[in-house]
């Protein structure tokens, strides 16, 4: 059906901007049990580093900020538009659920790598059972077990060339379509035609977990408009991709279906445009029982299911928070509890340039408010 390239097996999809080798070895010293370049277009041997650099290139890289108006703890109800009357009974989440969600999930990962009577490394951790990655992000479901057909997929190929505006990329096997929809991928609409920069050199992803594949498919129908002509965030859509297969398959899947790469729009730095457009083509075209409710730790969550963070660059931003995690572990062979493992999570967090207060942020002054139901 589709065109194979010659290449044996799958390979990680370069992007286009890296973080510096100072602290390369962080990777390399970490016990994980996960395959690299697990939920991002990188490769596996980049390292952290507090120094963030994001550099626009001609396959956008694929793989930020207080909401002030939310701190008091309240949702707050939509306001409803024309545009999106089937949505009136969304309401956003209040920053200090996240709080407290981020300091519940490091404190129950402490179990995992300690034995709580002793405080040493759990056997677990030391016979290397632990599989960080996999708790953070992988929830049962059904997704994969009801595919799509090949020809769903074809008439994104047809436009993709037809429209010139996006390239369409399997982001393990290039434009091996059919060994991608085997196996289940991400498949990648890369904006052709981009014309923005990071706002504060910062690029950000709105992340969604839909329940079905169907419902991707309803989604990449929606986002696609947003890549034409006269579309007013035309020139800040980086790519967008959906996690899609055409064989039933029992992998458990991760939480992040749809992925939507941007940058803000620094015009008006009080207000994140870009992102609220996205987020309002979003429950305009799905209902909230569409979206199944988990998403990986740290992100900051507008709807169950529905959330944003910044792009941090060099790693995804699951593997980037995993790595920390796990080089405190190995850095401490000691920890007397579940809240001095978080202090240090926090401190560690703070010195690789994430936003303790903030764990979704890269730490930046001034930054952009993140992006909501307008």
């Amino acid at each position: 059906m589709f065109k194979k390239t010659k290449r044996q097996r799958p390979k990680g999809i370069k992007p286009g901007s890296q973080l510096s080798d100072a602290l390369r070895g962080l990777q390399q010293n970490t016990t994980t049990t996960t395959q690299p370049g697990d939920d991002a277009d990188t490769p596996g041997d980049v390292g952290l580093n507090p120094t963030i650099t994001t550099t626009l290139t001609s396959k956008s890289e694929d793989d930020s900020a207080e909401r002030s108006d939310q701190e008091d703890g309240n949702a707050l109800p939509f306001r409803p538009r024309a545009q999106n009357r089937n949505a009136t009974n969304w309401a956003q989440a209040p920053l200090s659920v996240k709080k407290t969600a981020d300091h519940e999930f490091i404190a129950n990962e402490y179990y995992t790598f300690y034995d709580a009577t002793t405080g040493t490394h759990s056997d677990a951790y030391l016979e290397r059972k632990t599989d960080l990655y996999s708790s953070m992000s992988k929830f049962d479901g059904e997704y994969l077990k009801k595919p799509i057909h090949v020809l769903e997929l074809a008439k994104y190929c047809i436009s993709g060339l037809e429209r010139n505006l996006y390239t369409l990329e399997a982001q393990n096997w290039d434009d091996d379509y059919d060994s991608a929809l085997k196996g289940a991928d991400y498949f990648h609409f890369r904006n052709k035609n981009v014309r923005s920069a990071p706002y504060n050199g910062i690029a950000r992803r709105i992340v969604l977990n839909t329940k079905s594949q169907q419902l991707s498919m309803k989604m990449v129908d929606a986002l696609i408009p947003l890549l034409e002509q006269g579309s007013d965030v035309r020139d800040f859509i980086l790519n967008f991709k959906a996690f899609l297969g055409d064989t039933p398959l029992e992998e458990i899947p991760k939480a992040d279906k749809i992925v939507i790469y941007y940058n803000p729009d620094g015009s008006d730095p009080r207000n994140d445009r870009v992102g609220n457009r996205i987020i309002n083509v979003i429950i305009g075209t799905i209902s909230r029982g569409d979206i199944d409710p988990r998403l990986a730790p740290f992100y900051e969550t507008i709807v169950d299911g529905l959330g944003w963070a910044d792009e941090q660059g060099g790693a995804s931003f699951t593997t980037i928070r995993q790595m920390v995690m796990e080089q405190v572990v190995k850095e401490n062979p000691f920890v007397t509890d579940e809240e001095e493992f978080y202090t240090l999570v926090m401190q560690k967090f703070a010195q690789m340039a994430i936003d303790p207060s903030n764990t979704h942020q890269v730490a930046q002054k001034n930054p952009m408010p993140g992006p909501k139901i307008t």
